[in-house]
C-alpha cells in the first residue's frame, strides 16, 4: 500500500511540475504554430464609380484554430481586412497570425515573383471557453495607389 501511495505522490508531482512550467511560459515560446499559404481568387466590382478589388476566404482551419468569412478589399489607397476567428481546443489565448502579399509574375515560380505589398497582423486572443466562440477581426491599412490591382494576385499566409 505504501509503495502505491509513494508512486501516486511521485506521479502527481511530476504531472503538476509540467503543468506549472507550461503555465509560466508565454504561449509563443512553446506553441507550435501550424502554418499554411494560399493563393486567393480575386474579383473586382464597380460601386458608385469606384472599382473595389477584393479577395476572400470562406473557411480556413489550422490546427485547432478556424478563420471564416475573411475578406480583403482595396478601394483607392485604402484596404480593409475583416474576418472571424476562433479556437476549438486551446485554453491559453491562442492568436491567429495573418499575412497578405500582393504579387506580380509567376504564381508557381517564386523566383519570378515580385512582391508589391506585404502586410501582417495578429488577431484577437482566443480561447475555446470564450462566449461567443468566434471573435470579430478588422484591420485597416493603406497601400501605394500606384499598384495596379487589376494586374496582381494575392498570397495569404496564416499561422495559428
Amino acid at each position: 500500500m505504501s509503495h502505491t501511495r509513494r508512486q501516486f505522490v511521485r506521479d502527481a508531482l511530476v504531472a503538476t511540475s509540467g503543468i506549472f512550467v507550461a503555465a509560466c511560459l508565454p504561449a509563443k515560446s512553446y506553441g507550435s504554430c501550424a502554418s499554411e499559404e494560399r493563393i486567393l481568387p480575386g474579383s473586382a466590382s464597380l460601386v458608385n464609380g469606384v472599382t473595389i478589388h477584393s479577395w476572400s476566404v470562406d473557411n480556413w482551419k489550422l490546427g485547432d484554430c478556424e478563420l471564416k468569412n475573411a475578406v480583403i478589399s482595396f478601394r483607392k489607397n485604402k484596404g480593409v481586412f475583416t474576418a472571424q476567428v476562433c479556437t476549438h481546443f486551446t485554453h491559453t489565448k491562442d492568436v491567429w497570425h495573418f499575412r497578405i502579399q500582393l504579387c506580380t509574375g509567376s504564381i508557381t515560380d517564386k523566383a519570378a515573383q515580385l512582391v508589391k505589398f506585404d502586410k501582417s497582423w495578429d488577431g484577437p486572443e482566443m480561447s475555446e471557453r470564450d462566449n461567443p466562440l468566434f471573435h470579430p477581426w478588422r484591420e485597416e491599412f493603406t497601400y501605394d495607389p500606384s499598384i495596379d490591382l487589376g494586374k496582381v494576385w494575392l498570397r495569404a499566409t496564416s499561422c495559428c
